[in-house]
């Protein structure tokens, strides 16, 4: 009998691929069926599992039915209320010249089916870093959106009037070296679309590059979820790119080993291959790991890096950030590096007083607490992907 996990990978093939469904309908009981809905729910992915249900005629009446038909309709919404602000913001960085690019969901959507069916929570949009105030100032006077907090390591997060969230990015680095160094490349690899002089793309080739090198960073800090695999397994079934150039952007990002995996992930997911024993362990580790990933799996990744002094030296990173890490949170230091001691207090002040307090004491508690077989499952895991935290 099959798992929750296997079931939902089988009916998106279903959806996706028109493969046909690999379990009977009196194995999907109503435990299991429940199952199903949480592990797909906590990947942002109920909306499409219940569809494909749906059309499989796998979906009777009763209460985990209406909480599948429910993240439908809540998806179909979210859908209509982003992009419905994100045309404004396209048309009035058109209309005021503002190079843009818009990112991740905003881009990946016409890949899938039908829009609605990548779900985001915010809008992601590029532009260039001397034309980050101009674009907050007319984002402010003409569709009054409210700017929360200060300059981020990559981006400016902006609000609605009905509560829209846009990251407005002026650089999309992860803070980690070496892929930075190509992620800083990014409009070097980037056209005018057709739609308007102003709205640019990404190549297949750095895009493709793009969502590996933000699913690694996620995989390093707790884990990525199915929608990350999902989206690249799409992208490349669909594009004709260039394998070469696509290679030596991987290369240069030393991230060959984890794309490599991460491809055959997709193929074992989504085309029904079969597994390797280490796309088995990438694959328990997202699954448990939801789509954003855990403080704990942070933690468990954070004391099995590049660093020395195991949990201890985590530790003692955690209260007194390098200044590499911290000039990340608050870009400021990069001019003004004698402000380091500074800012080390001002952060302490921020965790101890502000909202990200219970990360903070989740974090901690995790340090001191980690089982040390799941520390050392996910140091080799690491290593085999060869994923550096540098």
């Amino acid at each position: 009998m099959k798992n929750e996990a296997e079931i939902l990978f089988s009916v998106l093939r279903f959806e996706l691929s028109d493969q046909k469904i690999e379990f009977k309908r009196e194995d999907l009981d109503a435990e299991l069926l429940q199952k199903l809905y949480a592990l797909s729910k906590a990947h942002d992915l109920s909306h499409l599992v219940g569809k494909a249900l749906r059309h499989a005629g796998l979906l009777d009446a009763g209460e985990t039915a209406k909480s599948f038909t429910k993240q439908q309709m809540l998806a179909i919404y979210r859908f209509e209320r982003l992009n419905y602000e994100y045309l404004r913001i396209c048309a009035l960085f058109d209309r005021e010249k503002i190079a843009y690019m818009p990112l991740k969901g905003a881009v990946l959507r016409k890949f899938y089916p039908e829009p609605w069916m990548r779900t985001s929570c915010d809008i992601d949009i590029l532009v260039k870093e001397e034309q980050l105030t101009r674009a907050l100032d007319v984002l402010s006077s003409e569709l009054h959106y409210k700017t929360e907090g200060g300059k981020t390591f990559h981006d400016v997060h902006v609000f609605s009037e009905s509560g829209v969230h846009l990251e407005l990015h002026y650089n999309i680095k992860e803070d980690l070296e070496p892929m930075d160094a190509v992620l800083s490349r990014v409009w070097e690899y980037a056209y005018p679309t057709e739609q308007s002089p102003c709205r640019y793309e990404q190549t297949i080739e750095y895009l493709l590059f793009h969502l590996i090198a933000h699913a690694a960073y996620h995989f390093i800090n707790g884990g990525c979820g199915i929608r990350f695999v999902l989206d690249l397994w799409l992208l490349k079934k669909q594009s004709a790119y260039n394998e070469n150039l696509l290679s030596e952007l991987l290369s240069a990002a030393e991230l060959q080993t984890f794309a490599r995996e991460l491809f055959a992930l997709a193929d074992v997911w989504f085309e029904g291959r079969a597994h390797s024993d280490l796309t088995l362990e990438m694959e328990a580790y997202i699954l448990g790991a939801g789509l954003y990933g855990t403080v704990e799996n942070s933690v468990a990744m954070g004391q099995s890096g590049d660093f020395k002094g195991g949990r201890v030296g985590y530790l003692m990173r955690q209260v007194f950030m390098p200044y590499k890490n911290l000039k990340g949170r608050f870009p400021v230091l990069e001019k003004w590096p004698v402000l380091f001691p500074v800012f080390t207090v001002y952060r302490w002040f921020r965790i101890a007083f502000g909202k990200h307090r219970t990360i903070a004491v989740q974090v901690m508690r995790s340090s001191t607490s980690l089982d040390s077989a799941k520390a050392n499952r996910l140091t080799a895991l690491r290593k085999n992907l060869e994923l550096s935290q540098k």
